[in-house]
């Protein structure tokens, strides 16, 4: 097929925030929730009392420069081959709504949105993993070896999480693969579209629900009842 887009302009832009906002972060002499929520990373406290861009603005955000390199340079490679096959229109609602649900759902299961583009880095490598046999363009990306280094990142990730060692945001990673699946199974396959879009519109929803109602999570129930936050762990990435 013909790209639809000459330029990833979405790709570039959004890649050029991570940059800005991750030499913003690591210019500040300390970090605690309030500098990082100037930043586009609130504490979840702060979500649910308002900042409800949160869960999008937090996947811009990185901490750590390796967090950083990683995404910023899986966005290039799949953002940029994704935006020209869908458009750049098409492709910014795809990567906010994945965005949106990585972080939505890492709030939901973890009382914390993480922060990273983590989650849509998976996605995009969900929908070109899916739709490979259908746009040529994906071939060159949509490797057995990159297949099996993202689920073994995956798994590696589940695992240091389990043994405390590093606190990462499994719940993104799994929800935002599953959601560029999901779409390009619906949208581009046609495969059982009612059922995978229903599902994708569970998932939209379980996020937007995480910002108002959490009453399985301990720190969402202390922050209706008064009690402080707990200070923000630096390690915890998605």
């Amino acid at each position: 097929m013909v790209p639809r887009a000459e330029r990833p302009y979405v790709t570039y832009a959004a890649c050029l925030a991570c940059a800005i906002l991750f030499l913003g972060i690591n210019a500040e002499k300390t970090l605690n929730w309030t500098l990082l929520a100037k930043w586009g990373y609130p504490s979840p406290q702060g979500v649910w009392g308002g900042a409800y861009w949160g869960p999008l603005t937090s996947v811009f955000v990185h901490i750590a420069w390796w967090h950083f390199g990683m995404n910023v340079y899986w966005l290039v490679i799949f953002g940029t081959l994704c935006e020209r096959v869908m458009g750049s229109v098409k492709f910014a609602a795809f990567f906010l709504i994945a965005a949106f649900v990585s972080s939505g759902i890492q709030l939901a299961v973890s009382s914390e949105t993480g922060h990273g583009a983590s989650g849509v880095v998976y996605a995009l490598f969900g929908f070109t993993w899916v739709t490979r046999g259908y746009y040529r363009q994906f071939r060159t990306i949509a490797l057995e070896r990159n297949a099996s280094a993202f689920v073994i990142w995956a798994l590696v990730c589940v695992i240091v999480t389990w043994l405390k060692i590093m606190n990462i945001g499994n719940g993104a990673h799994i929800s935002g693969l599953l959601f560029g699946v999901g779409v390009g199974a619906a949208f581009v396959l046609e495969f059982k579209k009612p059922l995978i879009v229903a599902v994708l519109v569970l998932m939209l929803a379980s996020g937007i629900v995480s910002m108002f109602w959490m009453p399985w999570s301990a720190e969402w129930r202390a922050f209706h009842e008064g009690r402080p936050p707990v200070e923000v762990d630096q390690r915890k990435g998605g």
